[in-house]
């Protein structure tokens, strides 16, 4: 499932860089803004996803 997600993130920011590189300069600001919240998903995923596994481990 998390991996799924983090997936979908980097489709999502491929895509956005794609519409950077041919030309949209005027959606820049959005472009960024997009992609900075990508990124702060993709991080508390794979916090939530540690903390997930780390709860299963046996306690030494």
């Amino acid at each position: 499932m998390v991996k799924t997600i983090f997936t979908l993130l980097d489709s999502i920011q491929f895509y956005f860089d794609a519409l950077l590189r041919f030309g949209f300069y005027n959606s820049y600001k959005l472009v960024r803004l997009i992609k900075k919240k990508t990124e702060v998903v993709r991080w508390k995923l794979l916090k939530y996803n540690n903390e997930n596994n780390n709860r299963h481990l046996p306690s030494c």
